[in-house]
């Protein structure tokens, strides 16, 4: 009646710091809290983990039966949750986390404080909704700045020769563009092999079909000089991963038109009402007219498997839980702007 998708992680896992957990947590610290933590003694305390969801990474979510009363969904997510702890014992995993649990979601979220999982604040989620009255639409829903700001935006990339489309992601394409991903992710610190992001790819495509969808940014003789992978489900547009040639023009915005402008237009044409941003750089979505969404994190520690030194856990878990603190009136403070 219920179902938790999870993934063991360890330190052989990309160093992802919106998936695996020592780099997301030491992403989440206070700046100088972090400086004060040893990246070898966070990798000892919480790796293994066992990561759980789903794949989507900005929500982490229990799918259960429809038409359950509240106290059978209770019931059946504290059997899903302990099933999970004991999953971790035979596995040893030093950790379990819930990384991205909506606000909404509280018959989760209460679940899992009633079983021992510690609480605090994540990255936020962004959604843009998407205007009826067409791109004009969006255009009036941004600042008046910022509206003139993207109309000369486009027409620089047009006057370079920049030419935006929506292709399916086909096997030739996904063999363009995993190059370009590979760029964009090691901007960030992460390294990943061209062939590992064909497959993934090429997993996705098989099953989406048709509906793995690019926006992409090419030159007129057929280059492709930046992209912006993404997936219609209901009423939503999901954007996933972009890439970008940084070596070619690398002052021309192909980024906001791959995974903003594009997939705008695509939304208003096919009739979708929103376009899921997921998480990091919150400041350019919000000014791009996307509201974010608060989500928690929910981490368990395996206390048999503790290999790091307990201050560890304790100054990491400290400054998180000040972080979930109201700030003070007078505090101007906004979050921190990730990617």
């Amino acid at each position: 009646m219920s179902a938790l998708p999870c993934f063991l992680l360890d330190d052989r896992s990309a160093a992802s710091p919106f998936i695996r957990l020592d780099t997301f947590l030491a992403g989440l610290l206070p700046e100088p809290v972090r400086g004060d933590v040893s990246g070898t003694d966070l990798a000892k305390a919480a790796l293994p983990t066992l990561l759980c969801g789903g794949r989507r990474t900005s929500h982490t979510a229990a799918p259960i039966r429809p038409g359950l009363t509240a106290p059978e969904r209770r019931a059946v997510l504290t059997a899903a949750v302990r099933e999970l702890d004991r999953l971790a014992e035979d596995l040893g995993a030093a950790s379990t986390a819930f990384l991205y649990v909506a606000e909404s979601d509280h018959s989760l979220r209460d679940c899992l404080s009633a079983n021992g999982y510690t609480e605090f604040p994540s990255h936020r989620n962004h959604m843009l909704t998407v205007p009826a009255d067409g791109f004009d639409g969006y255009l009036k829903s941004v600042s008046k700045r910022r509206a003139q700001a993207i109309r000369r935006e486009e027409r620089r990339l047009d006057a370079a020769g920049v030419v935006a489309a929506v292709e399916r992601c086909t096997s030739p394409v996904i063999r363009e563009l995993a190059p370009l991903q590979q760029a964009h992710e090691l901007k960030y610190g992460v390294t990943t092999e061209v062939e590992h992001l064909v497959a993934r790819h090429e997993q996705a495509r098989e099953v989406f079909g048709d509906d793995y969808l690019v926006a992409t940014a090419r030159t007129r003789d057929g280059t492709l000089r930046g992209f912006t992978t993404f997936i219609p489900a209901g009423h939503t547009i999901h954007v996933r991963e972009p890439g970008r040639e940084y070596g070619w023009e690398p002052s021309l915005p192909i980024y906001f038109q791959t995974v903003f402008y594009t997939p705008i237009r695509h939304a208003v044409a096919h009739g979708f009402q929103y376009i899921d941003y997921s998480i990091s750089a919150e400041e350019t979505k919000k000014s791009r007219g996307c509201e974010s969404q608060p989500r928690f994190t929910y981490v368990k520690f395996a206390e048999s498997r503790r290999r790091a030194p307990e201050g560890t856990l304790r100054t990491v878990l400290r400054a998180l839980a000040d972080k979930s603190r109201p700030a003070p009136e007078t505090s101007r403070t906004g979050q921190p702007t990730e990617g």
